[in-house]
């Protein structure tokens, strides 16, 4: 973040399609590397799901029927699959969670999980080429859980399969719990 700046982060994370950046960049700075903004669930997982177009972002759609648009690439194809490939990297994410942790299903899955600071809610993200799935749990008036993490919290909701078994094309799939 140091490196591209602030400014810039910021014009990518919009592209991205979080709308809920509404101040200037230099009021985020670089903690929006680090997830220094609060953002929309469904709005992160529509990022995420970048990756698996190959860098073309789509805004998500309400219902399967909608149009689907064309969208608008952000960022190369070559960049989307390196940094899904980064996020199913299970020996880089061994030392933080384990080797067998919620993130590692029996498929290639990018995975990514966020805790807040006092660790009021946490959430997880998984992409496949044909699913997206976000997860957020947390206290709805904003309390505080006793140390739960994205990866023990958001993490086993996201390995659980069940409830991602849907047949059609990439879906962006949301749950709040």
């Amino acid at each position: 973040a140091e490196q591209v700046g602030a400014a810039d982060l910021y014009q990518r994370l919009r592209a991205l399609g979080l709308t809920t950046l509404d101040d200037r960049p230099d009021h985020y700075g670089l903690s929006l590397a680090l997830g220094g903004a609060e953002v929309r669930l469904d709005e992160l997982a529509a990022a995420y799901a970048t990756l698996a177009a190959g860098g073309r972002y789509r805004p998500i759609r309400s219902t399967l029927d909608a149009p689907r648009t064309q969208g608008v690439q952000v960022y190369p194809a070559t960049q989307a699959f390196q940094i899904a490939d980064v996020l199913d990297d299970a020996a880089a994410r061994a030392p933080a969670f384990g080797i067998d942790s919620a993130l590692e299903p029996p498929f290639p899955m990018a995975a990514k999980t966020g805790t807040s600071t006092g660790w009021r809610d946490n959430w997880a993200i998984g992409v496949t080429p044909t699913r997206t799935v976000g997860v957020w749990v947390g206290n709805f008036d904003g309390r505080p859980m006793a140390d739960i993490s994205g990866v023990t919290g958001a993490g086993p909701i996201l390995a659980d399969r069940k409830s991602t078994r849907l047949n059609s094309s990439h879906q962006i799939i949301s749950y709040a719990v």
